[in-house]
């Protein structure tokens, strides 16, 4: 405790005001010194709460983003499989079948088919044909967009229905279509 003595005797010499002057000022620093800490504890607290949030925010969206990666994932494998049941499928044989069969081949203005590689899927092309139907009624088209929809092969990608003047029949025009896969060149 020899190095209190000091002190002590440097407290004892000090008159009132002095020893309140260094009380203050001591109290002053010290409270000071506290907020100082206590402000950089609460500023890197919110700093870290901010960062936290940041953090969920970005790991929900890569938690959503691989959901739908594993999604279009199992599509393409779909795809693929059903791609590989019939390799020989050709979407304009298909469609003139089924409008044989739905006995509305002679209504069939124009069939014309395109094919457009698609950026996103390599190794895939569209194969996409319009049909021009004439002189249908509601039922024949009802009934013709059923059977495409059956077919898991082939989507309806755009359809104009058109009424004919004085006539309860109309005019259709279709589009289909189907993916394929492209040949290796």
């Amino acid at each position: 405790m020899k190095f209190l003595t000091p002190i002590k005797q440097f407290v004892d010499s000090l008159d009132a005001r002095e020893f309140k002057l260094y009380l203050i000022s001591s109290l002053s620093i010290a409270v000071g010194i506290t907020g100082g800490i206590m402000y950089r504890h609460y500023n890197s607290m919110t700093s870290m709460k901010r960062k936290i949030r940041r953090i969920n925010n970005n790991r929900e969206i890569t938690q959503k983003l691989l959901g739908q990666y594993e999604h279009v994932k199992q599509q393409k494998e779909a795809v693929a499989l059903l791609l590989a049941k019939d390799p020989t499928f050709k979407i304009v044989g298909y469609l003139n079948d089924t409008l044989a069969s739905l006995q509305l081949a002679q209504y069939k203005a124009s069939m014309t088919p395109t094919e457009e590689p698609l950026e996103n899927m390599p190794g895939y092309s569209e194969v996409r044909v319009a049909i021009h139907l004439t002189g249908i009624d509601m039922k024949q088209l009802t009934e013709c967009l059923h059977k495409l929809e059956q077919s898991e092969r082939v989507y309806t990608k755009d359809i104009a229905i058109t009424k004919q003047e004085n006539t309860n029949k109309l005019d259709v025009q279709l589009t289909v279509g189907t993916l394929e896969t492209k040949a290796v060149e």
